[in-house]
């Protein structure tokens, strides 16, 4: 017509196809704004436009401005852009490409139709009553997500929120389209988009098959207190996790989705390595959220870990050390609990003096009498060459072979030898053993090591007994040897038998025995 015969644009965009073109003046003091607004267009937009693939925004005036935005559906629940009506569809989600100026984002899309129920149309007056479904979109990138996301009434409005992305739904808002406003109908809505949220998430966690537990860090913050950015970011939050709570959204040891309150969460302390550790036990119970929960930004991740396991109680307590220690030897194998010491070994050199007895107390040694016992120093021993006093506790057979003397090493359990008894007997009070087998053991120590291992006792309430001349045995710090104060004769429940210690005489005087009473 004549329009295109003076217009090259015109004939341009017609030559190349256009079956509908839009032409409109442009005042020049208007052309700075239009190119702002141009640059700053949210290629976003295309993610709710199913009928577009490819948008150039192209500036002729001055210098110009190119922008040229492309969107590829790289997967797609029915090989369409979107729910197909014909089949009575009222979900799809895909993945989708957008390209610009050589870079490109993949996002997931999840989109639900959904029918306003009476009490929320009624709400809005500004509801195409003919159109019975409306739709609900959850867009979230790929790499590199924004701190926050934000809700879109099919362009960008002011309300953020911590979910990632962007909630796109013809919300109910105020006049200039940039606020939420309460009420039954964006009630409803939230509701309806943290349905979609917590249902995506096996979509969602399936974009990183290296890290089972990033999706995490696309979920809401805290629900509570001053984190949420507004009452809409506070209303999909708090539905997210409590959704979230009861639906297969937290991924146990083996990856899979599982119902966040049949998981346990193991504790804060544990490093990388020593998680890593735990999990690479074959046999280890797949009851506990899954390692990867603990790789990249792991305050994060737990924390919305712990809010799918307990929406409501915000200060969750994760299990403590030594429970999580022990359920890796619930099959009560020496396999188990070689992984389990192996596990503890990596831990003690990292843990705060105040968390080093949760390992400590931990039963995870399983012994020659197949019972487990906690790890500490001077109470399980490997066997040797020496011939302990009977009770002395050996570790299984299996675990003391020589190709696990490391691990041992590192949880100072050593082969049994006269100081480590001597000293294991002290720390119990000689809880079991006779005075004549003790004395016996200190024999075959040096006086030296001995005494100082004795004197461990002396101010106890079980100090090491002697024997005296009456035959019986009495604690150390009440007998005396024979003198001008005491004498065998007039005092045998006091005087040492110094025939029976002969050889002992020199230890002894070391620990304070002498012929008169000693000052307290």
């Amino acid at each position: 017509g004549e329009a295109f015969v003076n217009d090259d644009i015109l004939t341009e965009l017609a030559d190349g196809g256009a079956s509908t073109i839009v032409k409109l003046p442009l005042k020049p003091r208007k052309a700075s704004g239009l190119r702002k607004d141009l640059e700053g267009f949210d290629r976003e937009f295309l993610l709710f436009s199913p009928h577009v693939s490819s948008l150039i925004l192209d500036d002729r005036i001055g210098q110009g401005m190119l922008r040229e935005i492309t969107l590829e559906v790289e997967d797609s629940s029915n090989g369409m852009m979107g729910p197909d009506p014909d089949r009575g569809e009222t979900t799809w989600n895909g993945e989708i490409l957008l390209t610009e100026g050589g870079n490109s984002d993949l996002h997931l899309v999840l989109t639900r139709m959904h029918q306003p129920s009476d009490a929320a149309a009624e709400a809005n007056s500004a509801l195409d009553r003919s159109r019975e479904m409306v739709p609900i979109t959850w867009a979230v990138p790929k790499a590199g997500p924004r701190e926050l996301g934000q809700f879109w009434c099919f362009f960008p409005t002011n309300y953020e929120t911590t979910l990632r992305g962007i909630v796109n739904a013809p919300w109910k808002t105020n006049t200039d389209r940039t606020q939420l406003l309460p009420g039954p109908f964006n009630q409803e809505l939230l509701g309806i988009a943290a349905e979609l949220v917590v249902e995506g998430i096996p979509q969602l966690q399936g974009l990183w098959p290296d890290d089972r537990c990033q999706y995490l860090l696309r979920l809401p913050g805290r629900f509570s207190g001053p984190e949420p950015k507004n009452w809409a970011d506070r209303r999909i939050s708090e539905q997210v996790y409590v959704k979230g709570s009861t639906s297969e959204t937290l991924p146990n040891q083996d990856g899979e989705l599982k119902v966040p309150t049949s998981l346990h969460l193991h504790p804060s302390d544990p490093t990388e390595e020593a998680v890593q550790e735990w999990a690479r036990f074959p046999d280890r119970p797949k009851r506990w959220v899954h390692a990867d929960v603990q790789l990249g930004n792991r305050t994060d991740k737990r924390a919305r870990a712990a809010r799918l396991i307990k929406p409501n109680n915000e200060q969750m307590v994760p299990e403590n050390i030594t429970t999580w220690l022990e359920a890796l030897v619930e099959v009560k194998t020496p396999e188990a609990s070689l992984a389990a010491m192996r596990v503890a070994a990596i831990l003690l050199p990292t843990l705060t003096v105040n968390k080093r007895p949760e390992v400590l107390q931990a039963k995870i040694v399983l012994t020659k009498g197949k019972k487990f016992v906690p790890p500490k120093p001077g109470t399980v021993f490997i066997p040797g060459g020496f011939d302990a006093v009977e009770g002395t506790v050996y570790v299984h057979p299996e675990l003391a072979k020589e190709a696990n003397r490391d691990v041992l090493e590192a949880l100072e359990i050593a082969e049994v030898s006269p100081e480590a008894e001597l000293k294991k007997l002290v720390e119990e009070g000689f809880s079991g053993a006779s005075d004549s087998s003790i004395w016996q053991l200190v024999r075959k120590i040096d006086e030296v090591p001995a005494s100082e291992i004795l004197k461990d006792s002396l101010g106890s309430d079980t100090p090491v007994r002697v024997k005296v001349a009456s035959g019986t045995w009495k604690r150390i710090d009440s007998v005396l040897l024979v003198g001008d104060v005491a004498n065998v004769e007039e005092d045998p429940e006091v005087v040492l038998d110094e025939e029976w210690h002969a050889e002992d005489l020199g230890l002894l005087g070391r620990l304070g025995l002498a012929d008169h009473p000693r000052a307290e």
